[in-house]
């Protein structure tokens, strides 16, 4: 769905991947993120080149991380990429084996998976480390690392429209994607948030929303934490405690049936990462039962 959420600043939900904006101003437009699906990426840029003048179209781009819904999109713009400094270590090796698991990410969509014939990685050209700031033709934008979701994870914040794009730090009715996750770092970027200036969040995924949004992600992440700790301290390994928690984690949002296995997946990649970020932080204090598959 398209949304024009303060003059200029523009947002489609409706694409795969994660939500992709832009800011149109007299000079050309700042995006952020693009579209993954090809043809979709295609369509954005003409949005965005139609409403900016065909003189000026996409100054530049931001990418909030470095995961695919963020960034295969790129390669339909011509201009510079804007990241923090990890997401430019990640992308700067994405080779082959990379492009051969976008295309058998969409194995059952013949279709799209049609799309990929010829993936180019556009690695970011500007990147930075905590903070940068960028003004086009009357635009003010901050561009702010934090973390969290992974360890490029980086807001959009315009401070005149009180506008935040969260990145997938936060998301509305959507499990979060934790496989590549700090969660403590995350739950800071969070509390952080809530101390901003905002009065719309555009999330990850999901419709623009207000810093309430905040919260439910918070929770998930909260929730996720605490039942991985408490079956920690149980002795339970690390696949035992995924194969208890994506159960009741699934439940918690509706999920299209065609959906369920992949999901359940992501989930059990989740809860992985959490039990390791467990143990770590209870190194020496408890005695943790490995599961056969994890040992060696």
């Amino acid at each position: 769905m398209f949304y024009e959420i303060a003059p200029g600043v523009i947002v489609e939900t409706g694409y795969r991947g994660a939500n992709v904006s832009a800011m149109i101003t007299a000079e050309g437009a700042i995006c952020i993120d693009t579209p993954m699906v090809p043809s979709q990426a295609i369509q954005w840029r003409n949005k965005v080149e139609g409403l900016s003048g065909s003189d000026n179209g996409c100054r530049y781009i931001l990418i909030t991380d470095m995961h695919r819904g963020h960034i295969l999109g790129s390669q339909f713009f011509d201009c510079p990429i804007i990241s923090h400094d990890l997401a430019w270590k990640d992308m700067k090796g994405y080779g082959d084996n990379y492009k051969h698991r976008v295309r058998q990410f969409f194995k059952r969509e013949p279709l799209i998976q049609a799309e990929f014939t010829d993936i180019q990685i556009i690695v970011p050209e500007i990147t930075f480390a905590d903070k940068m700031a960028l003004s086009i033709g009357g635009q003010f934008v901050e561009f702010i690392h934090t973390g969290g979701h992974t360890v490029a994870t980086s807001l959009v914040y315009l401070p005149k429209e009180k506008i935040l794009f969260t990145g997938d730090n936060v998301l509305c009715n959507e499990h979060p994607y934790m496989s590549q996750a700090n969660t403590r770092q995350w739950l800071a970027a969070l509390a952080m948030i809530k101390r901003m200036d905002v009065a719309i969040v555009v999330p990850g995924h999901g419709s623009p929303t207000t810093l309430e949004a905040v919260d439910e992600t918070k929770r998930y992440i909260e929730y996720v934490r605490a039942e991985v700790y408490k079956l920690v301290q149980e002795g339970k390994g690390r696949k035992e405690v995924a194969n208890i928690l994506a159960p009741m984690l699934l439940s918690l949002y509706p999920v299209p049936l065609e959906r369920r296995s992949r999901i359940t997946q992501q989930i059990k990649q989740g809860v992985r990462k959490v039990f390791n970020e467990t143990i770590h932080e209870l190194a020496g204090k408890v005695e943790i039962q490995e599961d056969e598959e994890d040992l060696g």
